[in-house]
């Protein structure tokens, strides 16, 4: 792999839409940044931005271009673990499909997929087990510690020998009131991954986060780590009204 292209997270073939087809009625350049549709394995939306063309000598794509490019996510921490090559996807401006494409070239291994339940199954056979107590109590220390925490309840552990499920604490949290301080998806989003990758003070390990929005005011985060062993959590967050 050149050294040159590391700068950038992944690369993707891109067919641009043309006018007639729905797309845009011009051309982009770099450095262009729509949003990031991803079907499989869950549909979700993502800031990305195109950083530059395959062809060095290209400055511009005009509509109904096929093209190979560069892209690199502003919040990099929700590709963990999630993206294969010749994954679909599509590429769109509002609710406008301005593109679609294939990733076709992974520069960060900790991007490249896998499933947390299957992850679970094989530790379990390797008979490995994390020490859930001391777990429990620094995540619950450190989610306290953050900047919007108001408060934190029904927290539970479950028995790692008996679950079905891949989630081994529960927690939820509420959010301050809006007359505090307001807070965004995303910047809840950020801080909680910053707390469960780089201040648990677990070990050097690796990690899978995102989170799934539903039509209330809840954010539920889903938090794995693994590497010797393996733990996970699912974190409810309340927001206020």
């Amino acid at each position: 792999m050149p050294e040159k292209e590391q700068q950038f997270q992944v690369t993707a073939k891109i067919y641009v839409l043309s006018t007639e087809e729905g797309g845009r009625n011009t051309p982009f350049f770099k450095n262009y940044s729509p949003h990031f549709h991803r079907i499989e394995p869950d549909y979700s939306v993502h800031d990305v931005i195109i950083r530059a063309f395959a062809d060095k000598n290209q400055e511009i794509c005009f509509p109904a271009t096929l093209v190979d490019v560069y892209m690199d996510f502003a919040y990099p921490c929700f590709q963990i673990g999630r993206l294969w090559v010749g994954q679909n996807f599509y590429l769109k401006e509002g609710g406008r499909t301005i593109a679609s494409g294939t990733i076709t070239g992974i520069f960060r291994e900790d991007f490249l997929f896998w499933n947390p339940i299957n992850r679970w199954k094989e530790i379990k056979l390797q008979g490995i087990q994390p020490e859930l107590d001391v777990i429990f109590h620094k995540t619950r220390k450190a989610f306290e510690k953050m900047s919007f925490t108001e408060s934190i309840y029904q927290i539970k552990k479950n028995d790692i020998n008996e679950t079905q499920t891949p989630f081994m604490i529960e927690m939820r949290l509420k959010v301050k009131s809006k007359n505090e301080s307001y807070y965004s998806a995303k910047d809840i989003s950020q801080e909680i991954f910053d707390v469960w990758a780089n201040k648990l003070n677990l070990g050097n390990e690796k990690h899978k986060f995102y989170y799934l929005q539903n039509e209330s005011k809840e954010l539920i985060f889903e938090l794995f780590t693994w590497d010797k062993t393996f733990f996970s959590c699912q974190l409810i967050v309340e927001r206020p009204d």
